[in-house]
């Protein structure tokens, strides 16, 4: 069963070489393999090596899912707190429609900009929960930076707002993974826990350049469809 995010998987495959293997077997000799479609073929024929499965004990995914639906708790949160603002915005406007027109009536500009904002900030948020739903549903980690770059492309799509949206939420994501949840995971595992945050740190960095160029994609083609335009970052089974 593979888990979103870093590729933890409860299965794992060790190469094993047998005594007088050549150079180039040797150098596999031990390594280990997470996805089966990663291991290389025989590098020669009449190669003896052989490929261990090791079924690892169950990880508790849950924890990861949980992890997971409550960032998506948070976004729908903030969702609903920009369309109660939208509401009481709408209400004002009404309330005070004569002395905006009357008095001030830049002021019924800048709500009618506030509004647009707020809503494009909601959208944007929609699309990472959007995306992260589709993730969550496919099961496949080597998707994770298919669907990030997706969801930055679209917000950014939107503007300025959009992009800046994109940007926070991504940075607070991986500032997270970086830092909480790569502290939890070497307790849990009770891996080196500053080993662990580095090699999260380099995970995020990489994250964040998919971030980027979602975002320079979604400015550059602001009509075009992320899902197609992005499809490079796939693995090749996946580009249905």
């Amino acid at each position: 069963m593979t888990v979103l995010k870093g590729g933890i998987s409860n299965i794992k495959y060790v190469w094993h070489t047998t005594d007088g293997a050549c150079e180039k077997c040797q150098e596999l000799n031990g390594k280990e393999y997470e996805y089966i479609g990663d291991i290389p073929d025989i590098p020669h024929p009449n190669c003896k090596c052989w490929i261990e499965r090791i079924d690892n004990e169950p990880c508790d995914c849950n924890e990861n899912f949980e992890l997971i639906e409550q960032a998506l708790g948070d976004a729908m949160s903030v969702q609903d707190e920009v369309e109660s603002e939208i509401h009481n915005i709408y209400e004002f406007m009404a309330e005070y429609e004569d002395m905006l027109a009357s008095f001030v009536p830049y002021c019924l500009n800048d709500l009618l900009d506030t509004i647009v904002n707020l809503k494009i900030i909601l959208k944007s948020i929609l699309y990472f929960i959007d995306n992260f739903n589709q993730l969550l549903a496919i099961q496949d980690g080597r998707c994770d930076k298919y669907y990030h770059a997706k969801a930055n492309c679209q917000a950014a799509q939107l503007g300025v707002t959009g992009e800046s949206t994109a940007k926070i939420l991504s940075d607070s994501k991986e500032l997270f993974d970086s830092s909480v949840r790569a502290v939890l995971e070497a307790i849990k595992n009770r891996n080196d826990i500053q080993e662990t945050i580095m090699n999260k740190v380099k995970d995020s960095e990489e994250d964040q350049q998919t971030n980027y160029e979602g975002r320079e994609i979604g400015k550059e083609n602001p009509f075009g469809d992320c899902g197609e335009i992005l499809k490079y970052k796939l693995p090749e089974d996946r580009r249905w």
